[in-house]
């Protein structure tokens, strides 16, 4: 068990936190603290009940991760129904969280560092972690196991930990890149941690841990730790409530949004022209979500046209072009552009028979109610690409799959 801290014991950590200085993570050099800590216990992945009194208020964020994470055995509270976010974690114990995480048992200690005994509680984590490359030793043949982690080595194993359990391919991971990055402070990002680090992020992994700046040399707590490993690694198992998944190789990562995701986009008012297949003309006012801002526009790969394959719910399959997509039009005499939207409010607010069809189409606008919400939601509806072609608004009903290209497997 990690040993709690006390008042005392947490301002002479703070101390410890500004003054030493070790070599870090495998390829870097990082500014780092060496603290000798326990095991914290629950190594079985055993489920059992957690019920904290210390993760509300500043910790909240993390609620539903730590909680994942204890159920599964992964990691332990501290006893007395307390978690101890503020704690920090060493890469002993990381070794562990990421062993039991990925579904690893412990091995057998080879012996392959000097400062790793086959009698230490952690021996058999940094074994498996080092053989499914996760971990890496250093140069000096040292694991420094008691050494406290920070955001970019955790990034860094997570990272690698994703690819190890095909969540993502190493190809794909190496197209992110700190350049793209959000984060104010990105160029410190060093080079062996940058890909993960910047996939993480696109993934939206540290959200609620880092907004302007990631800090990358910040020591972890246990709080951190356990978002960033269960919503990167646990996330499909824990949530099944997926309504749509953007995959496929035309985006470098795959986009899985679930019921509570879509409050993350913004939803946009769009106008559509159309001409069903029973050539009837028809203006569609919808509120909705832009399909390519779904997609991510640097997550789309623009090395070729892709197919775009829209599945619906009851099984019915479309395809489209990349292309084609973006290249739809209010009207053609206009040429205004007006992107396909995944639309959760639909209203028919003109609809001429061709006998009664005389261009331009007039109509009268009025403002979305929830009337009009739409039960077949996500709905894909474009505009027409040039008069007369056959396009049916509302084609792609209960869209729950958008495959980008060939599919992964």
């Amino acid at each position: 068990m990690i040993r709690k801290k006390t008042k005392t014991s947490l301002v002479w950590m703070m101390v410890l936190l500004m003054l030493a200085q070790t070599v870090a993570f495998a390829t870097g050099s990082e500014n780092s603290v060496t603290m000798v800590l326990e095991e914290n216990q629950v190594a079985t992945g055993e489920l059992v009940d957690s019920e904290f009194m210390d993760i509300g208020g500043a910790f909240a964020f993390a609620e539903k991760a730590i909680n994942g994470l204890v159920t599964r055995g992964i990691i332990d509270g501290m006893g007395n129904n307390l978690y101890e976010p503020e704690g920090l974690l060493t890469r002993a114990q990381i070794s562990k969280i990421m062993v039991l995480s990925l579904g690893h048992e412990p091995v057998d200690y080879t012996g392959d560092f000097t400062d790793v005994s086959a009698d230490d509680w952690f021996a058999p984590y940094i074994q498996a972690a080092i053989e499914a490359g996760i971990f890496k030793g250093y140069d000096d043949g040292t694991f420094k196991p008691n050494q406290i982690i920070n955001r970019q080595e955790l990034a860094t194993v997570v990272g690698r930990g994703a690819v190890e359990a095909n969540i993502v391919t190493a190809e794909r991971m190496a197209r992110f890149v700190m350049e793209k990055s959000d984060f104010e402070d990105k160029e410190l990002v060093p080079d062996w941690a940058a890909h993960e680090v910047a996939w993480l992020e696109a993934q939206g992994v540290f959200e609620a841990i880092a907004t302007e700046y990631f800090e990358p040399t910040s020591s972890v707590n246990r709080a951190e730790a356990a978002v960033v490993v269960y919503n990167t690694l646990l996330f499909e198992t824990e949530d099944p409530t997926v309504e749509l998944l953007i995959t496929g190789s035309g985006v470098y990562s795959e986009v899985r949004i679930s019921t509570d995701d879509w409050q993350k986009y913004e939803m946009v008012d769009r106008l559509y022209s159309a001409l069903n297949s029973l050539k009837f003309h028809k203006i569609v006012k919808t509120r909705g979500y832009d399909l390519f801002d779904l997609i991510g526009y640097q997550n789309l790969r623009t090395d070729q046209n892709y197919d775009v394959t829209f599945t619906c719910a009851d099984g019915y399959m479309f395809v489209k072009s990349v292309d084609s997509l973006k290249n739809t039009y209010f009207t053609e005499g206009t040429k205004e552009e007006v992107r396909p939207i995944l639309a959760r409010y639909v209203a028919v607010i003109s609809d001429y028979p061709e006998a009664n069809y005389d261009p331009p189409i007039t109509w009268e606008d009025r403002e979305l109610t929830e009337d009009d919400l739409d039960p077949d939601f996500p709905k894909l509806i474009f505009g027409q690409a040039y008069e007369g072609e056959i396009n049916m608004p509302g084609w792609g009903k209960e869209i729950i799959r958008i495959t980008i290209g060939d599919e992964i497997n």
